[in-house]
């Protein structure tokens, strides 16, 4: 019995030592979009939002005026801009990481 309580605590207390660094997944690179897959994309964020009415429907044929990498923080993201003259916000910026998620959609650019 002295034998089980000795062992049970010896290994109950030595979890410890195998919990240190350089035993955890390393995050996976995710491939950032190259301008057309991102110009691409920002368009289909573009037709979702109208999908679910999120912005007007006279946005689903908007053109794409620009796409930009903007950086903020030290990190950066696309921020595509839509123009759709028939509307009343003439601009609307869509902003996605580098991988192509969505991020937000707003008329400021901010």
């Amino acid at each position: 019995m002295f034998r089980l309580t000795v062992i049970t605590a010896v290994l109950t207390l030595s979890s410890g030592a195998f919990g240190h660094e350089g035993h955890a997944p390393k995050p996976m690179k995710v491939a950032e979009l190259g301008q057309e897959e991102a110009s691409a994309r920002a368009g289909d964020e573009v037709k979702r939002l109208v999908s679910i009415k999120k912005v007007d429907g006279a946005w689903s044929g908007a053109a794409l005026k620009s796409l930009e990498k903007k950086t903020t923080h030290g990190n950066w993201e696309w921020v595509a801009t839509f123009e759709a003259p028939n509307t009343k916000e003439k601009l609307l910026f869509v902003f996605l990481k580098p991988s192509g998620e969505f991020v937000a959609a707003n008329f400021t650019g901010k």
